[in-house]
């Protein structure tokens, strides 16, 4: 409703963010179970995440990105979110870029992303349409005559069917991976969004806490250049 009430140009340059120098750290609020109202500066100064929050957090923020920059609009990035940078309130959420000490699975997500929108004109020109919705999941596509790409959001705790079986290919960090009702169950390279290959009763489907982008290959996509 919201992307059908304004003109098209305006939903295509919006400026779509998860993180700005005014909130917490993306990072931070994706992992921590606790929120910074209920800690004191000095807390908030020294406060980081334990190993298993800031892995929750990577996740769920790789997720994120991928609804991000592939929803109509343009995806913009505070600095340092593409490095991990922790942080509660201002100023704790604008300390200096940690250079050297990147985080290599958010680069590696950042980076895949990126080429994504620059390969795909669908993501420059193409019209945007949720397809369903519900709680824990969500599919939408970009698409134009000859390039269509679906975004399938997964975080409930079984299988996301998908209606339309394709044929797809799921586009990863590591490349194309062909994606029909003729898979069988296997592990490919783990990604930071999830990476494993699932049939559901003869039907495609995404695994539980997945975010998945799945190429419509009977159309040739066009660089959106």
């Amino acid at each position: 409703e919201l992307y059908s009430s304004y003109p098209r140009p305006m939903c295509d340059c919006l400026m779509n963010f998860l993180g700005t120098h005014d909130t917490p750290r993306i990072l931070t609020l994706l992992g921590t179970p606790e929120p910074d109202a209920v800690r004191t500066n000095e807390e908030c100064a020294h406060a980081s995440l334990s190993p298993g929050e800031r892995e929750l957090a990577l996740r769920r923020l790789c997720q994120a990105l991928t609804l991000l920059y592939t929803a109509y609009g343009v995806p913009s990035v505070f600095y340092g979110d593409e490095a991990g940078l922790e942080g509660y309130h201002d100023p704790f959420c604008r300390r200096p870029y940690p250079w050297g000490r990147e985080e290599p699975a958010l680069i590696r997500t950042f980076s895949f992303l990126g080429a994504l929108r620059k390969e795909h004109a669908c993501y420059a020109r193409g019209d945007f349409r949720i397809l369903s919705h519900d709680a824990h999941t969500l599919i939408f596509e970009r698409s134009t005559p000859d390039c269509r790409i679906l975004t399938a959001a997964n975080l409930g705790s079984s299988p996301l069917r998908l209606a339309d079986r394709g044929p797809w290919e799921r586009l990863t960090p590591d490349g194309p991976v062909p994606f029909s009702t003729a898979d069988t169950a296997a592990q490919s390279p783990s990604v930071p969004t999830g990476s494993e290959t699932a049939v559901c009763q003869g039907e495609p489907a995404v695994p539980p806490d997945c975010v998945w982008l799945l190429r419509d290959i009977s159309r040739r996509g066009t660089s959106a250049t």
